[in-house]
C-alpha cells in the first residue's frame, strides 16, 4: 500500500511540476505530511527541487508555512488530548532515548528547543507534545516553527537544486521511472 501511495504521489507531483501553483502544492503536501506524521517532509521536497529546480526558494517558503501550520495544529491537538491519552498513543516517549533527549531537551529550553528540532533531522512529535504541554501562544509556537522548518527546508531544496548530482541515485529511483514504477 505504501509503495502504491509513494507512486501516486510521485505521478502527482510530475504532473504539476510545470504549473505555476508547483510551489503551492509542495505546501499543501507539507501541510498534510506533517499532520498526519507519516512520511518526512524533506523526501517529497527533494522530489519537488528535483522536479522544478528553478523554484526551489518558492517550494522551500511554501513548505515552510505548511509545514509550521499543521505542527502548531498538532500542538493544540496534543493539548486537548492530555498527557495519559499521549502516552497511551506514543509508549516510545518513555521507551526510546531520543525522544527522552527531546524531551528534555524541550522541558529545559522550551520554544528554543523547539526551534532547533524543527532545523535539524529529529522526530519533531516528542518537542510538539511537550511544548503543547505547556500551552505556549499559537503565533509564537507558528513563528518559531516556520523560522526553524525555513531553515531545514530552504537547505534540502537549495541543496537538490544547486548540487541535483549529489542525490542521483534519488531522482533515478523515483523521478525516472513511469507510473507503473517501471524505469
Amino acid at each position: 500500500m505504501r509503495r502504491y501511495l509513494e507512486e501516486k504521489f510521485v505521478f502527482g507531483l510530475r504532473r504539476a511540476a510545470d504549473r505555476r501553483e508547483f510551489p503551492l502544492l509542495a505546501g499543501a503536501a507539507a501541510f498534510c505530511l506533517t499532520l498526519t506524521m507519516t512520511v518526512p517532509v524533506s523526501s517529497a521536497l527533494v522530489l519537488a527541487s528535483f522536479l522544478s529546480p528553478q523554484r526551489w526558494r518558492s517550494i522551500a517558503l511554501q513548505a515552510s508555512f505548511g509545514g509550521a501550520v499543521a505542527s502548531t495544529l498538532l500542538i493544540v491537538v496534543f493539548h486537548d488530548i492530555g498527557w495519559e491519552q499521549l502516552q497511551e498513543h506514543f509508549p516510545e516517549m518513555t521507551e526510546t532515548e531520543r525522544w527522552q533527549r527531546i524531551i528534555a531537551w524541550t522541558r529545559e529550553y522550551g520554544l528554543m528547543a523547539l526551534l532547533a528540532v524543527s532545523v535539524l533531522p529529529l522526530p519533531q512529535t516528542p518537542a510538539l507534545i511537550i511544548v503543547s504541554i505547556g500551552g505556549p501562544p499559537s503565533g509564537l509556537a507558528l513563528l518559531v516553527l516556520f523560522c526553524g522548518k525555513l531553515v531545514k527546508y530552504a537547505t534540502v531544496c537549495g541543496a537538490v537544486a544547486l548540487f541535483p548530482q549529489h542525490f542521483e541515485t534519488l531522482r533515478v529511483r523515483f523521478i525516472d521511472r513511469d507510473p507503473c514504477g517501471k524505469r
